[in-house]
């Protein structure tokens, strides 16, 4: 089974740059402050996916490490930017 995953690893991150360009693209052309969250959000999702299928498709379990600082930097991140847009609105 392991041998099947392994072979299919680069397929798969290939596959995986289709969403990464489609959320590339949107993030040059947004305008808006809360779909630049979102984006933040899916970015990270999806470089924390490439994180792991390099794991599976070289074996070595440091990018696991990667992958968790980028998903508690990502986490941060969103978080700190969800908060801006709420704290412009009420000062005056």
């Amino acid at each position: 089974m392991q041998e099947y995953i392994v072979k299919f690893s680069p397929i798969l991150m290939v596959i995986l740059t289709i969403p990464l360009a489609a959320i590339l693209y949107r993030m040059i052309v947004s305008e808006n402050s809360r779909n630049s969250v979102l984006i933040l959000d899916v970015l990270t999702s999806l470089t924390i996916a490439a994180g792991a299928l390099a794991t599976v498709g070289t074996g070595w379990s440091g990018f696991l490490g990667i992958g968790f600082g980028i998903a508690l930097t990502g986490f941060m991140a969103t978080c700190l930017l969800a908060i801006f847009p709420k704290r412009g609105s009420h000062r005056r």
